[in-house]
């Protein structure tokens, strides 16, 4: 009595199950790779955040913290930029920087 691998049963081709392990493994881990720098990205930003507001009080400029805010939010659209840009390769990021300046200067 013959039967049928685990695989044929699930509708997988067997050559595919066994090849395509390592691609699935490599995604995985460069997905979790780009998750973890992301967050530690966000956390960089939070710390300057938090640094920019302390250093306002101590100076006893408190008022201007929505100032450092809008600061803030505008490198982070640059830093995000650059990011986006670096992805799509370096012959994109001189006109993803043009791009991504004139948006901040629009904001």
């Amino acid at each position: 009595m013959h039967r049928d691998p685990p695989s044929s049963r699930l509708g997988l081709k067997l050559k595919d199950f066994v090849t395509g392990f390592h691609k699935r493994k490599k995604k995985r881990r460069k997905e979790a790779q780009k998750q973890q720098e992301e967050s530690l990205r966000r956390k960089r930003i939070e710390a300057r955040k938090k640094r920019k507001l302390e250093e306002m009080m101590v100076a006893g400029n408190a008022e201007e913290t929505e100032d450092v805010e809008a600061e803030v939010k505008k490198s982070e659209r640059v830093a995000l930029c650059l990011i986006q840009g670096d992805q799509q390769g370096s012959r994109h990021l001189r006109r993803r920087l043009w791009f991504c300046h004139s948006v901040v200067k629009q904001v």
